[in-house]
Order: structure tokens, then sequence, then C-alpha cells
């Protein structure tokens, strides 16, 4: 499992934990910005969350797969990744059990990482959760 923690929001998901139920919809906002983040990494920019360009595909593998598509055979990776949400908890994730691989490498294929919190990811993280306090506040 990978777990990435997003310092600064404790205190903000705490307090908004015993408002009238507004933390759960927060979480569900928050992880529904960074689901659909990790779908268009895997579909569309071939990046890491830290913006770095993945390794292309060997000659061999494109050969192979007849396609340089990065991540990409059946659609399966992408259409896996889903977010679950409850108590204090927002995961996002897939329950494939090659994703590891891809994610990490191994010793013929370099990583190419799909799942963490990129720049962008914590930026509307953080917003969601000021637009939930600020609602709050009104």
């Amino acid at each position: 499992m990978i777990t990435i923690e997003l310092v600064g929001l404790d205190a903000a998901i705490k307090s908004m934990s015993a408002v009238l139920g507004w933390k759960e919809p927060a979480l569900n906002a928050a992880a529904a910005a960074v689901e659909n983040q990790t779908v268009k990494r895997i579909v569309a920019t071939k990046t890491a969350p830290d913006g770095s360009k993945w390794s292309p595909l060997a000659d061999s593998t494109v050969a192979s797969k007849g396609t340089d598509n990065i991540l990409v055979d059946t659609g399966g990776l992408a259409g896996s990744i889903q977010r679950t949400v409850g108590g204090d908890i927002a995961i996002v994730g897939t329950n494939l059990a090659y994703a590891g691989y891809l994610q990490g490498g191994t010793k013929k294929m370099p990583a190419r990482p799909f799942i963490g919190i990129s720049a962008s990811d914590e930026q509307e993280v953080r917003r969601v959760f000021e637009s939930v306090v600020r609602r709050l506040a009104a």
C-alpha cells in the first residue's frame, strides 16, 4: 500500500469531523480530484505525480503491443482507479495485483509512478477543504 499524507490538513479534517457531517463529503470531493488526476496521468499525460515523464517503452514491448502507449493496453488499469472514503481517511488506488510493479518498476522494467499527490492535486485538495470551511463559517 502507498500512503500519502498531506501535512497541514490534519487540523482542518479534525475540526470538520464534528461539524454537520461535512467531513465525508469534503474527503470524497478531494479524493475525486486525486482519482481524476490519476486516471489522467495514465491515459493522457504519461507523467509521475512529481511531473517527470515516464520512461518510454522498450522497442521489444512496442513491437509486441503494436503501440507505444505506456500503461494502456486494455484500459484495465485506468478503469480500476477508485476512491474509498471512511472515517478520517480517503484512499485513491487500484486493486490490480500488477499495479505495484508498474508503480515501482522491476529489474527489467522502469518505474512508472501513477499513484501519488502532485502539486496541483495538493492545491485542489486544499481548495476543497477551504471551500467547506468557508461554507461552514457562513
